[in-house]
């Protein structure tokens, strides 16, 4: 019993400088600590990225290119008949300085980058969609979590009532064996000991296992090891509290209208579908574009060319603008990349028949879990009903020697199992209905009991 008792004073009590989080707050710092949102809101930035690198194709380009370059002494020019080189004196050597710059701005793709375009969104839309998808299921196992920890609380009161009612028995019962009054055996005693064992066995066991779920939330919470956390959760609620489902072709409609999958089909489709047309354009069409460029060099061992028909790379000054047209063909690269398309296109329209029917499959089952979970709920409610009543005659009975140790341990028990069963139906209850809101594509903001 006291190794129990430490292990829920570990869990339970809460140290001055440990964060308390209610359901709520747990949930929302869950969804804003956890690593796998983080990655899915920077794959969207990704995308994001890809984006903004297809619509910098309508911005200016500037490039620019210098150097300066030793450059020995050269007399006359590529015109003379006669030139002269030096090279051996220091005196022979000097600059050669170059700058060029070139100014180019695209006019028109013919579509192209449009439709590259069309399909950066539909991707980033797509990565919108994988992330609300990380999203919902990240909330499902975290209010599975949650659930399991109010499981425990609420077993635990349950399971202290029992313990008190044992530990009342067997008090009278050492008792009334030490004095001699009643009809209270060796037996008997032994009997309430070993009762109260097995009902402290369980607390500890119960303890551990919400030692388990307050590591798995902490994990989640992506505490480090000095922070502490306490979690000021309730109980489970009431059966008569717990929601009404609404009717199954709702649950349906709403599946369609929100799962991310969806989302995901539709705009992958949109995605490659453009990616096609873009290709399409990119076998045939060419860009147009308008550049200006200038160009000087600067090198005084070198002559000067005063003829204008004279190239002249060590000494000039060239600048212009043109408008121009460029093609990039390569037509059998181009047709294997629509293929490439084409099959992507093949494999999201494949998964179609197999999301609808495994989302109406998910939505129905769940439907059907919920209903007989409320039907268990209200069976077993019957039956704690009459184990309560159980435990509570013997507990008055035994001291009168009306009830033997034996019923009064099986009522205990009994009382103790059948508030077992009734709040794991409604966890399991409570939990499906987490699940719903996953399969149907509905986040919650908030825990409603």
């Amino acid at each position: 019993m006291f190794a129990s008792l430490i292990v829920g004073v570990f869990i339970v009590a809460a140290p001055s400088s440990a964060l308390t989080l209610n359901e709520d707050a747990c949930l929302n710092q869950i969804r804003a600590a956890h690593a796998d949102l983080k990655v899915a809101d920077l794959q969207i930035e990704l995308a994001r990225a890809t984006l903004k690198e297809l619509e910098s194709t309508y911005y200016p380009n500037l490039k620019v290119t210098t150097w300066a370059a030793p450059m020995f002494t050269v007399e006359g020019g590529a015109l003379d008949e006669r030139t002269q080189r030096r090279y051996t004196q220091l005196d022979d050597w000097g600059p050669y300085l170059h700058f060029e710059t070139r100014l180019t701005q695209v006019l028109s793709t013919f579509g192209r980058i449009d439709d590259l375009t069309d399909a950066a969104h539909a991707k980033t839309d797509v990565e919108r969609a994988k992330r609300d998808l990380v999203d919902l299921s990240l909330t499902y196992e975290a209010r599975r979590l949650i659930l399991a920890y109010r499981l425990t609380l609420t077993l635990e009161a349950s399971l202290n009532t029992a313990l008190d009612t044992l530990e009342k028995a067997l008090n009278y019962g050492r008792s009334a064996y030490d004095t001699g009054a009643g009809d209270v055996t060796n037996i008997d005693v032994a009997r309430l000991e070993f009762g109260l064992s097995k009902a402290e066995g369980l607390k500890a066991r119960l303890d551990l296992e919400r030692q388990v779920v307050h590591q798995g939330l902490r994990f989640m919470l992506h505490l480090a090891e000095d922070e502490d956390v306490h979690f000021s959760f309730k109980r489970l609620p009431s059966a008569r509290t717990l929601p009404e489902l609404p009717a199954l072709e709702t649950l349906l409609s709403k599946a369609k209208a929100q799962r991310p999958e969806w989302r995901q089909i539709n705009r992958g489709r949109a995605a490659y579908t453009a990616l096609l047309k873009a290709e399409s354009r990119n076998r045939y069409l060419p860009y147009a574009f308008a550049a200006g460029e200038f160009r000087t060099s600067w090198a005084p061992t070198r002559d000067n060319a005063d003829n204008p028909y004279h190239f002249d790379p060590y000494n000039e000054i060239v600048g212009g603008a043109a408008l121009g047209l460029q093609w990039d063909l390569d037509w059998a690269k181009s047709h294997a990349l629509s293929r490439g398309w084409e099959v992507e296109l093949a494999k999201v329209d494949a998964q179609e028949p197999k999301l609808a029917a495994g989302i109406a499959a998910e939505v129905r089952s769940l439907h059907e879990k919920y209903l007989s979970s409320r039907k268990s709920v209200t069976i077993y409610k019957r039956g704690a009903r009459a184990a309560r009543k159980w435990m509570i005659s013997a507990s008055v009975g035994f001291p009168q020697g009306t009830v033997s140790a034996r019923d009064l341990i099986e009522g205990a028990i009994a009382f103790t199992e059948g508030r077992f069963m009734v709040n794991s139906a409604i966890f399991d209850a409570l939990l499906i209905d987490a699940e719903l809101d996953r399969v149907t594509g509905t986040q919650a903001e908030s825990f409603v009991d």
